[in-house]
């Protein structure tokens, strides 16, 4: 369900390199949430599949007109944010 978490960088000691965040695939490929949403005390984190428009994550956009940070850049941004 996120794409509403910030961009946040994780330090693999073991390899000692700074990696981006890559949204816990290792659980995600088990069906559990990311450790973002699951650790997050305010539940203000989703995370889902944004190529099915019936998704929870999909009709949360659409229903609160959010939007992709600097889209303009056609980076093609997987992270939408919502105004506070």
């Amino acid at each position: 369900m996120s794409g509403l978490s910030k961009k946040r960088v994780i330090l693999i000691k073991k390899e000692g390199y700074i990696e981006k965040c890559r949204f816990c695939i290792e659980f995600v490929e088990k069906g559990q949430k990311p450790a973002c949403m699951t650790t997050c005390m305010t539940g203000v984190r989703m995370f889902g599949d944004l190529d099915d428009p019936n998704s929870e994550i999909s009709q949360y956009i659409i229903k609160n007109k959010l939007k992709q940070f600097k889209a303009e850049l056609n980076t093609k941004p997987r992270i939408y944010y919502k105004r506070g």
